[in-house]
Parts: C-alpha cells; sequence; structure tokens
C-alpha cells in the first residue's frame, strides 16, 4: 500500500476545455483550430509540447497570430531558458487580477460526450463543420504552488455582450492555497448581489487533484507550521560551530522559493547555487540577490541531480558527514511516516543519520484544502487534472464525496455508493495512561471496570440489558462464551 504513494503525480489534464474551443492549456500542439496558448507555470508538465520541432515550425509560420499567455514571472523565467529563444516573440505577460479580453476565431468546436465514461467532463469530440467566434475573458491570480504559479479564470461571452457569461470555469493549475486565500480573491466574488461578497456562478472547476487519492492525508501541515518547527533545528546547528552549514536538497529545480528566502533571512546569509539554477532566476529582484556563486555561504541549495544522489558542491562534500546539516524537502516520506506514527513530526530526523532531516514541504493542496475550494466555489462540474494509474476520476470525486454534507452538482453520477451524509464518530474512553491494547488484553482491568450496580456493563448484549431494566420479559437463550484466546491468531 504505501508504496502506491510513490507513483509519480503529474499533470494529465489533456490541454483542452470542451466549451472553448481555440485554445489549449498547459499543454502545446501544433493544431490549425488553436488561436491562444495559456501555461499556469514554468513545470515540464505544464508546458507539454514547448520544445517539440513540429510545434516550434507551427509558431513561427508566417501567417500565425497565436500567443502563448503566462504571468510575468513565468513569462521571465520562459526567457531565461536558452532552449526557448524561438518562443521570445510569442510570449505575453498578462497583469494579475486584472480582466483581459482575447478574441477567439475557431473552425472547430469541441461537442462534450454524454457518456457514462469515468473520465468526468474529458469525453468530448470535434466538429470542423463550423466556425466559432467568441470573447474569453481571462483572469490571472496567484497560485502559491511556485513562483509565478497561477490559476486562470476564463469567462467566455459572445455578442452583443450579457451581463452573464455563456460559460464560467476555473483552472487551478497546480496550488496550494487555504479557504481564507481563495475567498479574499476579488476576481472570484460576485460583488453584485448586496451583502456579503459570495462566490461566482461556475458551470466548471478544473483542480489540482495531486494528493486526491485514499493513500493520501486528509490534511497536510501548513508550510508557515513547517518553518516554525524547523527554526530551532537550523537555529542550534548554525550556532554549534562557525564552520557548520544548511544543504537544502529537493526533487525540483524550482518551487521552493519560500523556503529559501526563509533559510536566507534565518541564516543572514545568502545561498549558495550552481551557474544553471542562478540563470533561472535571473532578472527577479528578491529572489535573485539571495543567490551566489560564492561557495562560501552558511546554506547551499547546488546539489545536482536527484536529491538521493547527494551531488553538491566541494564544500558540502567535504563537511558531508560532519558539519553539513542536510535538509531533504518533500511531502512524499510525511505520508508513509504518518501510516506508521499519526503524531509523526514535520521535520523528522533520519535515524541512520544524525545531520539529516526530512522537511515535510507540499507545494499542492491537500484533500482537505480542495474540498473547501470545491465547497466555496460550488461548480456544476469538477474535473480532476491529476489522475494516477491506480485512481480513476470518479474514484477522487467520490472520495470528496464522501466527505461532502450535502449533495452537489459535481458529485459523480454513478457514485461507488449512495450518498450518506458523514455521521458524528463515537470514541471510547479508556483510563488514563492506559492504551485500548492493554485495556482488552489486562482482564484485571476488565473485572474491576465490570459494574454490580444499574450502569450498563460494556460486556451485556442488548437482550441482557433489557431483562435486567425490566424491559425484556423472555429469558434469552444463553450465549457463547468467547475469550480472548479465540480471538487470537494462531
Amino acid at each position: 500500500m504505501i508504496s502506491d504513494l510513490f507513483l509519480d503525480k503529474m499533470s494529465t489534464f489533456p490541454g483542452r476545455i470542451p466549451e472553448l474551443p481555440g485554445i489549449m492549456i498547459d499543454k502545446l500542439e501544433a493544431d490549425a483550430s488553436l488561436n491562444a496558448f495559456f501555461i499556469s507555470h514554468d513545470h515540464a508538465d505544464h508546458k507539454r509540447g514547448i520544445t517539440d520541432p513540429n510545434f516550434q515550425e507551427f509558431m513561427k509560420c508566417k501567417t500565425s497570430q497565436r500567443k502563448i499567455y503566462v504571468s510575468p514571472i513565468t513569462a521571465q523565467m520562459l526567457l531565461n531558458r536558452e532552449e526557448l529563444t524561438f518562443l521570445h516573440e510569442f510570449i505575453i505577460a498578462l497583469e494579475l487580477d486584472t480582466p483581459h479580453e482575447i478574441r477567439i476565431r475557431t473552425s472547430c468546436s469541441a461537442v462534450l460526450s454524454q457518456s457514462d465514461s469515468p473520465l468526468v467532463g474529458r469525453n468530448f469530440s470535434i466538429n470542423e463543420s463550423e466556425t466559432i467566434e467568441y470573447t474569453l475573458t481571462v483572469t490571472l491570480t496567484s497560485a502559491e504552488h511556485i513562483m509565478g504559479s497561477v490559476m486562470f479564470l476564463f469567462e467566455k461571452t459572445i455578442e452583443p455582450k450579457v451581463a452573464n457569461p455563456l460559460f464560467r470555469c476555473l483552472y487551478t493549475g497546480d496550488f496550494r492555497l487555504t479557504i481564507d486565500e481563495i475567498r479574499s480573491k476579488r476576481c472570484l466574488q460576485d460583488r453584485s448581489r448586496s451583502g456579503v461578497p459570495c462566490a461566482k456562478v461556475f458551470d466548471a472547476v478544473y483542480f489540482d487533484s495531486t494528493w486526491c487519492t485514499p493513500r493520501n492525508l486528509w490534511s497536510i501541515p501548513r508550510r508557515e507550521d513547517v518553518l516554525e518547527e524547523l527554526g530551532p533545528i537550523v537555529k542550534r546547528h548554525l550556532a554549534a560551530k562557525a564552520e557548520n552549514i544548511v544543504c537544502l536538497y529537493t526533487n525540483y529545480n524550482i518551487g521552493y522559493e519560500n523556503l529559501l528566502r526563509w533559510l536566507a533571512n534565518f541564516s543572514e546569509s545568502k545561498i549558495h547555487v550552481n551557474e544553471s539554477r542562478l540563470m533561472l532566476y535571473r532578472g527577479f529582484p528578491g529572489i535573485q540577490d539571495i543567490f551566489t556563486t560564492n561557495t562560501d555561504c552558511r546554506v547551499h541549495f547546488c546539489q545536482e541531480g536527484p536529491p538521493q544522489t547527494y551531488r553538491s558542491c566541494e564544500r558540502v562534500r567535504h563537511g558531508f558527514k560532519t558539519t553539513v546539516l542536510r535538509l531533504k524537502a518533500s511531502y512524499m516520506w510525511f505520508i508513509k511516516a504518518c501510516y506508521i506514527n499519526a503524531e509523526t513530526s514535520t521535520c523528522m530526523r533520519n535515524p541512520r543519520f544524525p545531520n539529516e532531516y526530512n522537511v515535510c514541504w507540499s507545494t499542492h493542496s491537500s484533500l482537505e484544502e480542495i474540498m473547501d475550494l470545491l465547497d466555496y466555489l460550488n461548480p456544476s462540474r469538477a474535473c480532476p487534472n491529476v489522475v494516477d494509474k491506480r485512481t480513476n476520476e470518479t474514484e477522487i470525486l467520490d472520495l470528496l464525496r464522501r466527505r461532502a454534507t450535502t449533495p452537489k452538482a459535481w458529485h459523480p453520477n454513478h457514485p461507488l455508493d449512495s450518498f450518506e451524509p458523514p455521521q458524528l464518530r463515537i470514541q471510547a474512553i479508556f483510563p488514563k495512561k492506559l492504551s485500548p491494547k492493554k485495556f482488552m488484553l489486562d482482564s484485571s482491568v476488565r473485572r474491576d471496570m465490570s459494574s454490580s450496580s444499574d450502569e450498563d456493563s460494556p460486556e451485556e448484549t442488548l437482550e441482557e440489558r433489557l431483562r435486567k431494566k425490566g424491559r425484556l420479559a423472555v429469558t434469552p437463550k444463553p450465549r457463547k462464551t468467547i475469550t480472548l484466546d479465540h480471538l487470537r491468531p494462531s
């Protein structure tokens, strides 16, 4: 079961939304029917096809008026990549939290399928016999996944414009936001009604379902709480010796900017990075300033290759087992550890290596945060953007449905079981300093707790309780006594 947690968690979103023909999101293809491309952030699984030679030739066509729309920070990150030099003239940076109108004209439309396939809201056929024109209003808002990551609010209208769009959907990309942060976003609020602002009416939400499987935890520690626990560990190590340093190991080159800023401020030191990482952050005041290629730093972010290889600069290698505090930022280890111990610390020391800590760091929303998002927006359709090999979309939606208090329009048409609101859990109360296991096995405790009064004994059947209280006249048949020895495996 635990091994299932470590499957690749990459976006499986096909790039198209049926009601929005002519555009593609987080995927780039050489398709003549496409007018516009949107990239939510600079991670490989959200810009699939961008280095495809066919796509490059497609964009270079003289008659092409197609553009790639991104946030200003993502635009700079793409421009910093040498392999994407050919795209510079096609990249358009859109300011955040501001509506932008884009005219879409396409020769085909997508018709949503009504089949009972588990691919909820994904099955559609292409109709190339008609030309469609519409105005697409897109608003970008911060997703707090990595630097520059955004969510796209799409609103489709046809001339003449009307007050309410024909179709409205939110594409979250990858995100990590609390419900309070979601509610504070003005672009999602309907301010036309009097009183407290409420959410707009949404036809669809395409959401980050990276951690939406039964094998994951319902909630994830907040990054602020993790830093609060990490602080004393880093402080103690740096204060012990002047030559002590900290080295951060991660699964990706980008996406840990909040953690890096915190380390730089906390240690009052710049961070050593290699040349390639320095190039990625070129042109970003506030983050570029904390990096240096000088190895004489107390914090290092200079790993090369996967974190398990521990390949870093010479100074880190020299003091690997003595002066280096190794921090491995990931969320996957935390899931595994919580299956063994629910009280797992967010910063756990590796028992094999005293100078190494696993740090719980997630840039994706938890099941709880996804549920809060869908409860607030209450869309007619909800579509997971990440589906692994062992879970289909219906199972993901059904997992969320099980936590709902009322039926929702986005709940799957064929749930795995009928809707039942969650029930209050009744927990057993055990004597202080006595575990449930000991309570079951210690016969002396059971004798002490057996009642000779009118109170019900925990070992009495319903018939015995009713008979004792005079509500059952017939003497029940004697029940078979089952000892604990019967319950122990042979």
